[in-house]
């Protein structure tokens, strides 16, 4: 039973990306407000992080501007980030999800970090983590199931809203890894 899910997952994810990837998903742009998204990703997860002993934060921006984008698969977006962080991230460790706007003479832009405690990500890897089936060196003490294919559906999320996803971490468990996206708000 448990292989089927992870295989029907395995199919989910790979047919999510292709659509992605060959923009056949067309985008439902709508206002979203993703300081109420994200609390509502927090609220759910708020007890299973509790039963894995970590520190579930969220700080949101007061009057942060609503983006125009595609509600779901923002969603699948920054479910894949918590998900990661909630799974990467030994007992006793900080995961805190912050929001803010950020303006340049060109436009206004949403920020969303994902930063947690965890093993982290070493440096070498940073340019590979968001390729298709690419799994690293934090995936072997974790002892985590997945494909490798999130962070890559992260990515083609995030770019086909006209946004970038970055990732800071020097590799050392417990100093974490923080991503951060950018999406504009227009």
């Amino acid at each position: 039973s448990r292989e089927s899910e992870r295989l029907s997952s395995l199919i989910e994810d790979l047919l999510s990306l292709s659509r992605l990837e060959a923009d056949t998903v067309p985008l439902t742009k709508e206002p979203v407000d993703l300081n109420h998204m994200l609390g509502d990703l927090v609220h759910d997860r708020e007890r299973l992080a509790s039963q894995y002993g970590l520190d579930l934060r969220l700080e949101c921006e007061a009057k942060l501007p609503q983006i125009m984008g595609d509600g779901l698969l923002l969603s699948q977006l920054f479910t894949n980030l918590l998900s990661n962080a909630l799974n990467y991230t030994p007992e006793g460790g900080v995961i805190t999800i912050r929001t803010r706007s950020q303006s340049s003479k060109e436009s206004t832009w949403v920020v969303v970090d994902v930063e947690d405690t965890g093993y982290g990500i070493p440096p070498m890897e940073h340019s590979l983590i968001f390729r298709r089936f690419f799994r690293g060196q934090a995936s072997k003490p974790s002892m985590v199931p997945g494909t490798g294919l999130g962070l890559a559906i992260c990515k083609e999320i995030t770019e086909r809203h006209g946004g970038k996803i970055m990732v800071e971490s020097d590799g050392v468990p417990g100093h974490g890894s923080h991503f951060t996206v950018w999406l504009p708000t227009k």
